[in-house]
């Protein structure tokens, strides 16, 4: 997808990657219209699976799902420095992984509030040399716990 905004008004919609474990880049801004839930990543996978964003993400509510097992993640990541996730975040990976957000740019901020009560980790990172930021509005609520991953891979 070229640069621009990519505008979600009708739900039901998943943003997601092949069947590879390779990372995909969707290159623009993400709005998903009020009271809306757009997926990413596949529902029932079980390998790793990691989708870039370069841009920031707004409006409604983005599901962060699959069936990652204890080793693998399904994984957002905020590849364009200084943007923001303002939507509500829910986290549903079913299979006991990691349900990852992690920065992979400069200047990166969280202030949509973040829930999750699967049975997966709550994954927070960023790769060597940059930043993720929480704001106040970022509250971390549900019954899953919490990780917390910085590195060269930024907790992949």
């Amino acid at each position: 997808m070229g640069t621009g905004t990519a505008l979600f008004n009708v739900t039901g919609y998943t943003l997601q990657t092949d069947a590879s474990t390779t990372t995909r880049i969707l290159t623009g801004n993400v709005t998903v219209g009020s009271g809306l839930n757009l997926f990413i990543n596949e529902p029932a996978t079980t390998a790793n699976r990691n989708l870039s964003i370069a841009g920031t993400i707004s409006g409604g509510t983005i599901t962060l799902q699959g069936g990652q097992n204890a080793t693998n993640a399904s994984r957002l990541n905020m590849s364009a420095a200084s943007t923001t996730i303002s939507s509500a975040i829910a986290m549903n990976v079913t299979g006991g992984g990691y349900a990852a957000l992690v920065s992979t740019a400069a200047g990166n901020q969280i202030t949509g509030a973040i829930s999750n009560s699967s049975n997966s980790f709550t994954t927070l990172g960023a790769t060597s040399g940059n930043a993720l930021t929480l704001a106040s509005t970022a509250i971390i609520s549900g019954t899953s716990s919490l990780a917390f991953a910085a590195g060269s891979s930024g907790g992949a």
